[in-house]
């Protein structure tokens, strides 16, 4: 009778863990970024409490929070293509269902199911308590602010995310203010250098080479008042 478990067979494979070990590392950041900015968005539509969707917001958050990961990756696998199948059929559209990448799935399924817990966490937190994980900063912060502080002068303008700009609401503007008046955030973010990036090099049709001046850079050293929540 074989054995149940073969330690020595962990270690064989190691040199094939090592070989995807950049996929995998690639894989995790991207969809981590995707999350934090859909998660962010969710949670500004609870916060906000839009009509309709914010019923819909928090259906989507309960569902994927409720199920596996791995469900979520099966559904996606095998629901993308089949969707693409049915607009290709009902629209007389021509979309390669073949044509992509199976990594490109697993990018969706852990962006999705990241954005549903990343958008609990910034509701639920920025109100209460000065940083998202208490009083101390964490990664997950830093990780945060990276989207923040592009939102206004970047996702705004190019990606069309322009219902309403970040500091029209005020405690996700009070704690990005924060971040940035902390030493090591304000001190390393270069707002011109962002503004050329997304206009000009992530946005072709801007045959120009626009760059806006706005926003005006020095409302980010407005008084935050968030040191009445807990922190140091």
């Amino acid at each position: 009778m074989g054995k149940l478990f073969d330690g020595k067979l962990v270690f064989t494979q190691i040199p094939l863990l090592l070989k995807y070990l950049p996929v995998t590392m690639e894989l995790a950041v991207t969809a981590m970024i995707a999350s934090l900015i859909l998660g962010l968005l969710l949670a500004l539509v609870k916060i906000k409490k839009v009509p309709v969707l914010k019923q819909l917001v928090s259906i989507y958050i309960s569902v994927i929070r409720g199920t596996p990961i791995l469900v979520q990756l099966y559904v996606t696998y095998f629901g993308i293509p089949m969707l693409l199948k049915y607009i290709n059929f009902k629209c007389g559209t021509n979309y390669n269902v073949n044509g992509v990448a199976p990594i490109v799935y697993a990018f969706v399924a852990l962006a999705l199911n990241e954005s549903a817990f990343n958008a609990e966490i910034i509701r639920a937190s920025l109100a209460n308590q000065r940083y998202l994980f208490g009083d101390r900063l964490t990664e997950s912060d830093v990780r945060l602010y990276v989207t923040l502080v592009r939102f206004d002068c970047a996702y705004y303008p190019v990606f069309r995310l322009n219902k309403k700009l970040l500091r029209d609401y005020p405690n996700l503007w009070a704690y990005a203010r924060d971040l940035y008046q902390t030493p090591g955030f304000g001190d390393t973010t270069n707002f011109a250098t962002i503004k050329k990036h997304y206009h000009i090099d992530c946005c072709p049709s801007n045959e120009f080479a626009i760059v806006p001046n706005g926003p005006d850079e020095s409302l980010w050293l407005t008084p935050h008042g968030r040191e009445k929540l807990s922190g140091k």
